[in-house]
């Protein structure tokens, strides 16, 4: 029997019709197929009426991301029976509204399934359960690279309520904010939309185990509650190469997001062992720890938790290729410190009275909405500078390199990801397109 499943597949733009009901059904309906075995699928219908009096209904799914804010259709309401034919996907819901539900089936492909929609409660979390949370939570998640540490935290905010965030120190990653964090019959699920990330696993005690999923992968995972506690690679090297490598050594490699500066750091810790790291400013990932080091007939070679370099030492001079899960890209390092870019925006002052301050706008991916934030600011000398935020990524002062602005026109870019902006200021309004990676989208931002 084809099952429900199959509209990952076929996911598309439908049309409802309408009959006028007495009650308001807007909000959204939640049931659960049973795909036999131990299987299920949690199914939601997120239904609106419209100005015309005519309803529109989204579908997801929140086990799977591969249905997600999926435009259905064909709807009619009577007050009592509520008919949703998806007809592209060959399937459809038919139910009877009772006892404040919709018993009914969902029938795709010449099989009927049973399927209840009540109105959808976001759970709550308790106070126990926040408590219980609270804290950080480390574990470990096997990946073709290796395995990589991954750090839960969760607090409780001035409001009361559950904030949680993840990282990866293994890989100098910022903190990205977790959503939609429940707890139900000690079943712990949280989503990480910066990374399309889904976690979901049995809590007992001070233990999760569970799965994570990004993309078509899923991965074991198991945490327990407890501080991090950064592990110290000492490298075993002779003093010779320690003298020859101490220091920083940075350089820039390409990837499809864009220009990405690296800095590797050599450096006595204050216990007098030598210790390495790496850093990428473009990133705002710093501390990435070298765990191994050698070097063997001039060939220097370095090992981190999510790939590794090696390259050829000549002098002040390293070239070879740095190995991530991108793949292996050309890399060449010179010793040296490196200093940041200023990227001070050559702008008039007329310009930059317009723009200075903060200008907030929603950004619709394929994936999904973004908030985006441009911030215009001015230092103590005069100097002009301009950054990108994207919080719902985790992301916060990505430096724009270029501006420009003529007859209200602004064009603006960053670095990495290399991304640019183009539109028109009209007063506290910027309208315009956002363009990265091959892609070109709408977006509008407003000043606050």
């Amino acid at each position: 029997m084809k099952t429900f499943i199959k509209i990952q597949l076929l996911a598309t733009v439908l049309i409802f019709n309408h009959v006028m009901a007495q009650q308001d059904i807007s909000g959204i309906w939640q049931g659960k197929l049973d795909l036999g075995g131990d299987q299920s699928l949690t199914v939601q219908f997120i239904l609106e009426k419209q100005d015309d009096g005519a309803w529109s209904a989204i579908v997801n799914s929140p086990d799977t991301g591969g249905i997600k804010n999926v435009k259905a259709g064909a709807v009619a309401f009577d007050g009592t029976s509520l008919n949703i034919d998806v007809a592209e996907l060959s399937g459809g819901f038919k139910g009877q509204f009772k006892d404040g539900k919709f018993e009914g089936t969902w029938s795709q492909a010449g099989s009927d399934m049973p399927l209840i929609l009540a109105p959808y409660t976001k759970p709550v979390l308790s106070q126990a359960d926040m408590d219980l949370l609270a804290g950080e939570w480390v574990g470990k998640l096997e990946v073709p690279a290796g395995a990589l540490t991954l750090v839960f935290r969760f607090e409780i905010n001035a409001a009361g309520e559950l904030a949680g965030f993840i990282r990866s120190p293994d890989q100098g990653g910022n903190e990205a904010p977790a959503a939609d964090i429940e707890l139900v019959d000690g079943v712990l699920s949280l989503k990480v939309p910066a990374a399309q990330v889904d976690i979901k696993g049995k809590l007992s005690g001070t233990q999760f185990a569970g799965e994570f999923k990004q993309g078509q992968g899923t991965m074991p995972l198991t945490m327990n509650k407890g501080e991090y506690v950064p592990p110290k690679y000492v490298l075993a090297l002779s003093n010779e190469v320690m003298a020859q490598l101490l220091g920083e050594w940075h350089g820039e490699f390409e990837m499809p997001m864009g220009t990405l500066t690296v800095i590797y750091r050599f450096e006595y810790n204050a216990t007098g062992e030598f210790i390495a790291n790496r850093s990428s400013p473009d990133q705002g990932g710093s501390g990435v720890p070298i765990m191994e080091a050698t070097l063997t007939d001039g060939s220097l070679t370095l090992k981190t938790a999510d790939g590794g370099f090696t390259g050829k030492l000549d002098g002040e001079t390293i070239a070879g290729t740095v190995t991530n899960p991108m793949g292996a890209i050309p890399l060449t390092v010179k010793k040296g410190q490196f200093v940041p870019p200023a990227y001070n925006l050559k702008l008039a002052k007329e310009a930059m009275d317009l723009l200075l301050g903060k200008w907030t706008g929603k950004l619709a991916t394929p994936q999904r909405t973004l908030t985006l934030v441009f911030r215009f600011e001015a230092d103590a000398a005069g100097e002009y500078f301009g950054f990108v935020d994207s919080p719902d990524q985790g992301n916060t002062s990505l430096k724009i390199v270029e501006a420009g602005f003529a007859d209200g026109e602004l064009s603006l870019k960053t670095k990495f990801p290399k991304a640019e902006f183009k539109g028109k200021l009209n007063g506290g309004e910027l309208n315009g397109n956002w363009s990265q990676m091959g892609g070109t989208m709408p977006l509008v931002l407003n000043k606050e």
